[in-house]
Order: C-alpha cells, then sequence, then structure tokens
C-alpha cells in the first residue's frame, strides 16, 4: 500500500495524475484551502486528518506533533510500504514513527521547514533547477531530481475551448486580471506593502478576480480601504488553471499561481517577497514571469494569444519512474 498526504491545495492538483497511474493507494487531507473541494472534484477516496495549525509558531509546533499522532494512529495496520507527499512534514514524521520509507517533493528554497523535512526524509525530489547549496543546508542526504516544474505534472495535458470568465458571468468590458495574496499563514511570510499598491492601482484599470487564501484576508482589505466594483472576490470554488488561461494577465505573491500561469501562457507578475527560488529564476531567464518592485511595471493590456508553453508528460514520467524505482528496491 502507498500513503499520500495531501496538505495542500496544489498537492491535490500535483498528486491526482500520479495517483491515477499507482495501484494501491490510500490518501489522507488535511483541512486546509481548498484541498478537500479539489479533492471531491476528482473524486478522490480520502480521509480528513486534522487541519491547518494557523499563523502561530507555538501552534504549528505543537500542531505538528498532534497530526503526525493521528496520522500514525490512522496509517499503523493499513500496511503502508510507502509514504509520498509534497513536503507534508506530518507525514513525514509519522513515517519515522512508523519506520515507513517515505519520499517528499519539494520546489521551494525558502521554506525553513525544509530544515525538518529533508533530514527525516529517506528520498528527497527536487526540480533540477532547485539551488544545490540549499540541499546540503538543509540536511537532504539522498536527493533525486526532474527536469521541469511541479506544474507541468498536471498542465501538460491542460486543454480549454470554452471562456471561463464568460462562464463566471464576468463581463469582458475591462482587461481581466487574477490576483493572489501573500500566504500569510505560513513560515515565510514577509509583510507585503506592495501587494495593496498594486490591487488598488490596478483595479482602477481593470477587473481583479481576487483570490483569497482565507476569509481573514477580506479584513485586510477593508483596513487598508482597497475595496471597490473592479474587485471580485468569489465565494464558490473556481478552476484555477480555467482562470489563468483566460485571465489576461495574473499577479502573484506566492509560487505556485505564478508558475501555473507562465506555463499556460498568461503574462505573469510575481509580487513575493522573500528568498527567490530557482524555479522562479528560470522561469525569470525565460521571460514568462516577471518580478516587479513597482505597480507601474504591469502592463494592463488584453492578452491576445491563447497558448500553454507544455504539452508532453515528461516530469510525470520522471516521477513514476523515482516512484516505482523505490517500490522495487522496498519489495
Amino acid at each position: 500500500m502507498i500513503w499520500i498526504d495531501l496538505a495542500n491545495s496544489p498537492h491535490v492538483l500535483f498528486f491526482k495524475p500520479i495517483i491515477e497511474k499507482l495501484n494501491n493507494v490510500i490518501i489522507t487531507i488535511r483541512d486546509f484551502g481548498q484541498t478537500i473541494e479539489l479533492a471531491k472534484k476528482f473524486n478522490l477516496e480520502f480521509e480528513v486528518i486534522g487541519k491547518h495549525d494557523g499563523k502561530s509558531k507555538i501552534k504549528k509546533f505543537f500542531g505538528l506533533f498532534k497530526r503526525a499522532n493521528q496520522l500514525k494512529s490512522f496509517i499503523k495496520d493499513k500496511n503502508v510500504i510507502l509514504g509520498l507527499s509534497h513536503n507534508s512534514y506530518h507525514q513525514i514524521l509519522a513515517c519515522k514513527m512508523l519506520k515507513i520509507k517515505n519520499i517528499t517533493f519539494m520546489d521551494f528554497e525558502g521554506q525553513i521547514a525544509n530544515h525538518l523535512a529533508f533530514r527525516l526524509s529517506d528520498l528527497v525530489v527536487v526540480p533540477k533547477f532547485f539551488k544545490k547549496h540549499y540541499l546540503k543546508l538543509y540536511g537532504a542526504k539522498n536527493v533525486r531530481f526532474y527536469s521541469g516544474l511541479k506544474e507541468e505534472v498536471y498542465l501538460w495535458n491542460f486543454n480549454d475551448n470554452s471562456d471561463y470568465i464568460l462562464e463566471l458571468g464576468i463581463k469582458r468590458d475591462l482587461p481581466i486580471c487574477v490576483m493572489r495574496p501573500p500566504a500569510t499563514s505560513s513560515l515565510y511570510y514577509k509583510r507585503n506593502e506592495l501587494f495593496f499598491e498594486v490591487l488598488n492601482f490596478i483595479s482602477k484599470e481593470c477587473k481583479v478576480i481576487l483570490i483569497l487564501r482565507n476569509r481573514e484576508q477580506i479584513n485586510e482589505l477593508k483596513l487598508n480601504k482597497i475595496i471597490n466594483e473592479n474587485i471580485i472576490i468569489p465565494n464558490e470554488f473556481l478552476d484555477g488553471p480555467r482562470l489563468l488561461y483566460w485571465a489576461d494577465f495574473a499577479i502573484s505573491a506566492g509560487g505556485t499561481m505564478n508558475r501555473e500561469s507562465a506555463l499556460l501562457g498568461t503574462p505573469t507578475y510575481s509580487i513575493f517577497k522573500g528568498i527567490k527560488g530557482g524555479v522562479d529564476e528560470y522561469l525569470e531567464n525565460l521571460g514568462i514571469l516577471k518580478f516587479i518592485k513597482s505597480p507601474k511595471e504591469i502592463r494592463i493590456e488584453r492578452k491576445r494569444v491563447y497558448k500553454k508553453l507544455v504539452d508532453k508528460p515528461i516530469v510525470l514520467n520522471e516521477i513514476l519512474e523515482i516512484i516505482e524505482q523505490n517500490l522495487k528496491l522496498i519489495s
């Protein structure tokens, strides 16, 4: 039995094509973001165990051991031989307690919890653009690389011929921007005033579909007096890749959405404050991701060409091969 723990929304998208190729998989999910909604959309069978512990580092610390023990109790009689996650610290710790081999995938150097995940994992799998000195810093002992981006795993066969913006009932009388705030509950979060400056600037000239990470961020918008008729805050679950593909441009203070947008051929701007990851530097060098310091660097215009930049399952096949090789070693 293979055990996959999905601790955040992007993990569902990443692991779905992998799950489809594996046999005898058991899935656990942390109640956070849109993880449960996405898993239901893809008709995955799963067990919800634990939830996010909020911003407090103390709560995160104790929450780590709490959920790890909850996972341990659930998994201990399931005949699991391999654990897979995208840096689920809870699963990695539970695997160590149960003496189950585990593989963690990761693509961002700035996550300080890599110190724990990389040291405890039996195998760390990262994109080839991952800055190598961080692997040593975080104590990774056994490392494998894949040739592209994790987002390629699920975007290579993306295809959409119907304007999702119009399906949502949003008129195209102005350019459409999809925007995402910083991950305020993450360990690597740094106060980001540029987000508010950019939102205030672009919402005067275009419609902004603002994808909040949590409802608390609405209060921040109100405090900064940045809510107007051009800012659209969806209440329902939206299809992220479709939304980004049909947007005229995208702006995010995070990582996954920017990489998805860039690979889908949408003009993409990053307002991330923190360590610039190797993957993002790669996209920046290709000219498909732009890091900005001022709202005036943004070109507010309509998207002219709808064409994604990836169409082969190269990364998916590489990851499946790594998993199969490790299964053979275990058995």
